[in-house]
């Protein structure tokens, strides 16, 4: 549920946060509800939004993170990645190998 909770913080203290790595979230246990949230509240996000999801996820999970994406594009002035990592699974050791390239996106300046 960390990418949930991760997206949950964001929207709520969009101030607080500089940067968010949202890997693999159950957005799916929100029946919606998420993307409600993201429209009504993530114009005041201006933070670096790191999206990870595995091809291996559970069900829908990653078009639902690129539903999510894409609202977030819409209405947020945040820098927004989004990655599908076609061999990525719903665990420690794919998340473990994305953290590198989320540290480096967070660390890049344009």
């Amino acid at each position: 549920m960390g990418g949930l909770i991760s997206t949950t913080a964001v929207l709520e203290y969009p101030k607080k946060f500089g940067g968010v790595g949202i890997f693999s979230p159950s957005f799916w246990i929100t029946n919606d509800s998420i993307y409600t949230d993201i429209r009504q509240k993530a114009g005041a996000v201006n933070s670096k939004l790191y999206f990870y999801i595995g091809q291996h996820e559970h069900g829908q999970m990653a078009s639902e993170m690129l539903k999510a994406v894409s609202e977030f594009s819409k209405v947020s002035k945040s820098e927004i990645k989004a990655v599908l990592k076609a061999d990525g699974e719903h665990n420690e050791k794919s998340w473990r190998r994305e953290f590198p390239d989320f540290y480096k996106f967070l660390l890049h300046k344009k």
